[in-house]
């Protein structure tokens, strides 16, 4: 999946990402977090999630609008989730979220 960010230049914008964890009955899911990847490394992050009862999960995820002048296919973010249960750990597939182009007000 892919979005992208339209915001005022060097705005923090928080992305709402949600989803859910299933398990095999007889399997607990005993860690869940995601990870966020930025291309430019100022912002990677891990950061634990906190599962309902029915598996699903919503988080906030703070992400910065703005990219360097140069990088012409914009600052590409890219968060995955990933779940632990006793036979080992699974993770979803990438989300990528882009800022595009120069927001500044003309």
């Amino acid at each position: 999946a892919e979005e992208t960010i339209n915001a005022r230049n060097n705005k923090e914008v928080a992305i709402d990402l949600s989803g859910s964890v299933s398990s095999p009955d007889g399997c607990d899911i005993v860690n869940a977090w995601f990870e966020l990847t930025d291309e430019y490394g100022e912002l990677d992050r891990k950061q634990t999630l906190e599962i309902n009862d029915d598996g699903t999960f919503s988080v906030t995820v703070p992400m910065v609008a703005s990219r360097k002048g140069n990088d012409k296919d914009g600052r590409l973010y890219t968060v995955k989730f990933m779940a632990e249960n006793e036979s080992g750990i699974g993770e979803s597939p990438e989300t990528n979220v882009v800022v595009l182009h120069d927001n500044r007000k003309k």
